[in-house]
């Protein structure tokens, strides 16, 4: 079953809501939420479908969500036994341990259960949340985390004075395959930068880079390994500003 147009977008205001608010919350939260805001009958089979395949939620979980006030939060989803017996998909921030969520009790009756997405490894009998840190390999390369972004250490961005809320700005360099990240903005005036977007540092320091973002820099098809080196340095191309680059290892 699936809801029509009009329904779907009062389910994105609601995810949207709570995303906003960074609270954890399931699929039946959703449907609760939006049936008692709009006031009309609306059965959570119906809708769960829908809510999981929402793009504004899939690209929080993608590439974290940057709320009203300029903050950006990484977010997980975990499936975990609630209290009422019966699995369920729990969305929540990354710092937020998915096992203490206490929401709405979902009625065993009214659920129907459905295997996770191929993409999603058979979930074991103690689910473990999917993990966002990078592999870090004996010679100190990074590999991306599973969902294929790329976590920039917080000490390398201390070491070019970069701090947690911080803004900063990521460059394709093109004659040498890398992205340039800096705090300084538009410090290069050169045709080989090409400016690719501003991220806000995380509260904890680090910067998770997308896959997408790193596709325009790198050549990360022909990086099998998948391993990248991330380094700083105080100048960059002749150029005096201090930077952090990536690159294929």
């Amino acid at each position: 079953m699936s809801v029509n147009a009009a329904t779907k977008e009062q389910l994105a205001i609601t995810v949207r809501n709570f995303l906003e608010q960074g609270r954890a919350f399931t699929a039946y939260d959703v449907t609760i939420e939006t049936r008692n805001r709009m006031k009309f009958g609306l059965h959570h089979n119906d809708a769960r479908d829908d809510i999981h395949q929402l793009t504004l939620l899939n690209d929080a979980l993608a590439f974290g969500w940057t709320n009203s006030n300029g903050f950006t939060q990484n977010w997980n989803r975990t499936r975990v036994e609630l209290t009422s017996g019966v699995k369920a998909f729990v969305f929540h921030p990354v710092s937020f341990d998915p096992y203490t969520y206490q929401g709405i009790p979902i009625q065993a009756a009214h659920v129907v259960q459905t295997p996770p997405p191929a993409s999603i490894s058979a979930v074991p009998a103690a689910p473990q949340t999917q993990s966002v840190q990078n592999q870090t390999a004996n010679d100190g390369t990074l590999k991306r985390d599973s969902r294929e972004r790329l976590l920039i250490p917080t000490r390398y961005l201390r070491e070019v004075g970069i701090a947690p809320g911080d803004t900063v700005r990521l460059y394709s360099h093109t004659p040498t395959k890398s992205l340039v990240l800096t705090k300084d903005h538009d410090p290069f005036g050169s045709p080989n930068f090409s400016w690719l977007c501003d991220k806000r540092v995380e509260r904890n320091g680090d910067i998770r880079v997308s896959k997408y973002t790193l596709e325009f820099g790198i050549d990360i098809t022909s990086n099998p390994d998948d391993r990248f080196l991330v380094e700083s340095y105080d100048s960059f191309e002749g150029h005096t500003t201090n930077v952090v680059t990536i690159r294929q290892a």
